[in-house]
């Protein structure tokens, strides 16, 4: 938080309700939004030295989930003036999109799974990677909005099923880039998209399991040579 306010950037973020004995006494009481002035903690840079001591005046806001917990945000946000309790919880919403992201990257892409151990191969599987899911939501796009609307034949609208389109992809990359006109590959791939779809069921939601990453192991992976002993 420290560095982020040194640059004059603005954040908000969610924080445990034990992050520190400021939150912890913002959650016990009735207030909604509250403005506290924030030390860094002690084995933080910002603690140590000339900046010991050194505070920041951040903003805390309830936010009430729609399955009736509360959590708590911290923003630099300070003013209430145009920017109201209630839409914090729109703007933290706004960043599900990049963790949706971030968990298509790892579960459906196993970018963790590389082929090899030196810095070069983890470069260029992690690049390769971030390519083919580029290409991969362009296209997407396009075969969404060519995609026929419900018009009543169905309960639910349909979506691109992202977990059988990258399959798709992985299968298509070489071609996509080797081709010098690759556009009946990629008529091709948006045709098998459009076939392979998915309800968008509205209101669908998922308790969050909060010891999932305790159990949770590192992705297995072969090695691409023999071992030297």
């Amino acid at each position: 938080m420290h560095e982020v306010a040194a640059t004059g950037a603005h954040f908000l973020m969610r924080c445990k309700h034990s992050f520190n004995q400021l939150v912890l006494d913002f959650v016990a009481s009735d207030q909604r939004t509250a403005l506290v002035n924030m030390a860094a903690g002690k084995t933080s840079p910002h603690g140590k030295g000339a900046n010991k001591g050194h505070r920041i005046q951040v903003r805390l806001v309830k936010v009430a989930l729609d399955n009736g917990e509360v959590e708590t945000l911290i923003t630099l946000i300070a003013r209430s003036e145009g920017y109201p309790t209630e839409l914090f919880k729109e703007l933290y919403y706004n960043r599900w999109g990049v963790e949706q992201f971030y968990d298509v990257v790892k579960n459906i892409v196993c970018v963790e799974n590389f082929t090899g151990h030196t810095d070069r191969v983890i470069q260029q599987d992690f690049h390769s990677a971030l390519l083919m899911c580029n290409i991969h939501s362009l296209l997407v796009s396009e075969a969404e909005d060519e995609m026929p609307k419900n018009g009543g034949k169905r309960k639910y609208d349909r979506k691109i099923n992202k977990t059988v389109s990258f399959g798709f992809m992985k299968e298509a990359m070489v071609e996509l880039l080797a081709q010098p006109d690759p556009q009946a590959r990629i008529d091709g791939l948006k045709e098998l998209f459009l076939n392979n779809t998915i309800p968008i069921r509205p209101g669908r939601s998922f308790p969050r399991d909060r010891n999932k990453h305790k159990a949770r192991t590192k992705p297995k992976y072969f090695q691409n040579s023999r071992s030297a002993w």
